[in-house]
């Protein structure tokens, strides 16, 4: 659906552009086209658009004119004298603000030509005096012999008709912006839907499957327990591998669930007083399996002022749980670390927990995406590490939800890694 939405948004814009470029387009025929050299500046001066005439004109290609200035770009003389200051019909038609039509000698290249240049001030939105000069050669074509009046009402009546179908491409580009942004907010809510009925879906069906996987862990145990009473070590072996895959399986349903939960921002903080040592033989208890299957050392460092908190205490162990299961997992025969300790942040105390491991470590490019959804130390199709990549992300989120802070202070390939998470040690919900 969103694909579709994105197509329909890609089809309008396009439709909309197509619509502004052939008003430009118009606009762009009616003055590029004629046989009359045109050029337009700013109230600096500052040269903003010509035609391909006066390009011809003064033999100078269009990216040099444009941006330059006017003045210094003709070079006009009358007699043998250089037009400069107020008298040159730029600077003239700015200050004077009124039409003129009048001869100069001009300088193009080596020589000079005769040209008869009429000057247009006119004012823009800001009122702010621009000016249009109009330029022909004398020597190559029939002089104006028109009355001046007749010519002034003729150069009038074009910027008349420029100055409406600028005030229409205005309104189209305002009109488009418009529906631009009405598209760019559908596209939102559409996303937002789909986000919703995903994560709806996504808790459903993790609920749906825990009640069966549940039941597979509970008769494994029962079976585990039957067939040691009856000396069957070998199959006891085996109901131990299927428990060890039921584990695995619950413990990726349970995060699917926890990001659920996180999407649809429904995971509320539930506040109780907890002592840290007890929520440590808790922490110790979960991993204590995972650590010592990769043959590893779990060391828990509690300083002695470091007693109770006043926190999420389910959001706290899943996030120390799984730094240290993710730390065992990374790490064969080596050290998990866990250092707790109590800071001063601003006259307020915090819990500071370190968690670090003598593992296989990161680069700075795994560092910097760790913390994303579906990330995992190592991509690659023969990775040797099982997990879903959320247990960081979910931390992170909790962390934060908590008001507290996790990071990655230190990680070497070859060396291991070393997380930090620091957390209010009495959370106050405003």
């Amino acid at each position: 659906m969103e694909a579709q939405v994105t197509k329909l948004d890609i089809a309008r814009q396009e439709m909309l552009v197509n619509k502004l470029r052939a008003v430009l387009g118009r606009m762009e025929i009616a003055t590029m086209l004629s046989s009359e050299a045109m050029v337009w500046a700013d109230d600096r001066g500052v040269v903003q658009w010509c035609n391909s005439a006066f390009e011809d004109m003064i033999n100078t290609p269009r990216y040099e004119i444009l941006g330059g200035d006017l003045v210094s770009l003709l070079h006009l003389y009358k007699g043998k004298k250089m037009v400069q200051g107020n008298d040159h019909p730029v600077n003239s038609a700015l200050i004077s603000k009124t039409h003129k039509i009048e001869q100069y000698l001009c300088q193009l290249g080596d020589s000079r030509t005769h040209l008869e240049i009429a000057q247009a001030p006119t004012i823009d939105g800001n009122d702010q005096t621009n000016v249009v000069l109009v330029l022909r050669e004398v020597n190559k074509s029939a002089p104006m012999n028109l009355p001046k009046d007749v010519l002034e009402t003729a150069v009038t009546d074009r910027l008349k008709t420029l100055t409406y179908e600028n005030m229409e491409l205005e309104r189209k580009v305002e009109t488009l912006s418009q529906e631009l942004e009405e598209q760019r907010f559908k596209a939102m809510d559409t996303m937002e839907s789909g986000y919703r009925a995903k994560s709806a879906f996504l808790a459903n069906m993790t609920h749906e499957f825990r009640t069966p996987i549940s039941a597979i862990m509970g008769y494994a145990d029962i079976l585990t327990r039957e067939v040691k009473n009856m000396g069957h070590e070998d199959w006891a072996r085996d109901l131990a591998e299927i428990r060890k895959a039921s584990n695995q399986l619950f413990f990726m349903i349970s995060q699917l669930l926890d990001m659920a939960a996180i999407e649809e921002d429904q995971s509320a903080l539930t506040l109780s007083e907890v002592e840290i040592s007890s929520l440590m033989r808790e922490v110790k208890s979960s991993v204590l399996e995972q650590i010592a299957e990769q043959d590893n050392q779990l060391i828990v460092k509690v300083a002695p002022e470091v007693d109770v908190m006043l926190t999420d205490v389910a959001k706290v162990r899943k996030v120390l749980v799984h730094l240290l299961g993710n730390a065992a997992k990374f790490t064969v025969g080596g050290d998990v670390k866990l250092d707790i300790t109590q800071i001063m942040r601003d006259e307020v105390k915090y819990i500071r927990f370190v968690v670090s491991d003598t593992g296989v470590g990161m680069n700075p490019d795994q560092v910097e995406r760790i913390f994303d959804p579906f990330t995992q130390e190592d991509e690659s199709l023969t990775r040797s590490f099982e997990g879903t990549g959320l247990g960081l992300y979910i931390s992170s989120q909790f962390v934060t939800k908590m008001m507290g802070e996790i990071s990655v202070l230190r990680s070497e390939p070859g060396v291991g890694t070393e997380f930090e998470v620091i957390l209010p040690k009495e959370i106050v919900l405003s």
